[in-house]
């Protein structure tokens, strides 16, 4: 299983769903977010990964950084769209521009790639 493919493919149905739905409609699973809140969820966590990786991030401390480089959250889901793709595009060229035993920050201690 190619999983850059597999995240291409995910991130790119996520996207085209929830562009259209009703951005106020409830998340079911999250019932305090909107259809808008869980595709702005999926940017952030895309710029966030990201940035730790193109930052070749290992420690905690470098953290204030990237979350410093996320961007503002646009108005509607029409802008939030185009972002989407950036950030995605940009997780899956710094992972395949990595090793999978490169070392790397994460949350999880037992594991730094």
């Amino acid at each position: 299983m190619d999983r850059l493919a597999v995240i291409a493919a995910e991130s790119e149905r996520f996207a085209e769903v929830l562009s259209d739905v009703n951005p106020d409609a409830p998340c079911p699973t999250c019932p305090e977010w909107s259809a808008a809140d869980l595709l702005w969820h999926l940017v952030n966590v895309h710029v966030f990964w990201a940035e730790i990786l193109g930052r070749g991030v290992l420690d905690g401390a470098e953290l204030e950084a990237v979350e410093a480089a996320k961007p503002a959250r646009p108005d509607t889901v029409a802008a939030m769209l185009p972002l989407r793709a950036e950030a995605t595009a940009a997780l899956l060229d710094q992972l395949e521009r990595r090793a999978d035993d490169e070392p790397c920050w994460s949350w999880w201690p037992a594991d730094q790639t």
